[in-house]
């Protein structure tokens, strides 16, 4: 059986805000050995976005004390003010069952984004502009930095999430080129700062290149005629 919190985090994976997903309790639409009637699209790799505005289920099969008293399935009196109540009750279970099934490292994630999110390393107000996805991936990346101190690869594929088009040169003598291959602007700046603050160290330079970088050797996407800087 597929339970109404995997639907929230599956949502959450796609970077669809949560409070976008409404629930309705109905008496016969959803299976009685069933808690949702999407279940079969939990097994696509991602959700319809359309189908999570109105998102059948049935709680009485692990919620029935709640349900039967507050809202039982053979009165539906006042349905606007029902289906509201219900919403909001059926969230406020998802998140707790989310809670609840936690794992170590998956506190470990959550305390990270929220010591970014509040100031206290990295630029916070960059990390808020960030959908789902890229806030677990830089989570993800630092504490696989805490754990193998294997800067490199936790900023590449920190870049991979953030700026997918990017390409990071480690070039010799202690600096590394940030590759983006396209115009200057502001937002993919503050991008690369915030990823080279969090995972470069001190010692090392950055470097960024918009359009072209330097001809590497061995790497024919660089060398391309009048389309590379000399170092």
């Amino acid at each position: 059986m597929i339970y109404i919190w995997e639907l929230i985090l599956k949502a959450l994976s796609q970077g669809i805000d949560e409070n976008n997903i409404r629930f309705r309790v109905t008496g016969g639409s959803v299976s009685p050995n069933l808690e949702m009637v999407l279940s079969s699209f939990m097994y696509q790799e991602r959700l319809p976005e359309y189908l999570l505005s109105c998102v059948d289920i049935n709680p009485y099969i692990r919620f029935s004390d709640i349900f039967y008293e507050w809202l039982p399935p053979e009165k539906n009196k006042y349905p606007e003010f029902n289906d509201a109540l219900a919403d909001i009750i059926v969230h406020s279970l998802a998140y707790l069952d989310l809670k609840s099934g936690m794992t170590r490292r998956e506190y470990h994630l959550k305390f990270i984004e929220n010591e970014i999110k509040n100031g206290l390393f990295g630029d916070g107000r960059v990390f808020a502009a960030l959908n789902h996805a890229e806030k677990k991936r830089i989570a993800v990346e630092i504490l696989n930095l805490y754990k193998t101190n294997d800067y490199m690869n936790c900023l590449r594929r920190a870049s991979n999430e953030l700026l997918p088009y990017m390409q990071i040169l480690d070039k010799s003598g202690g600096e590394i080129i940030f590759w983006c291959r396209e115009a200057e602007n502001d937002e993919t700046r503050e991008k690369i700062i915030f990823i080279a603050k969090l995972f470069m160290p001190l010692n090392i330079r950055r470097k960024i290149h918009w359009e072209y970088t330097y001809g590497i050797i061995g790497r024919p996407e660089t060398m391309k005629l009048e389309q590379f800087v000399m170092g």
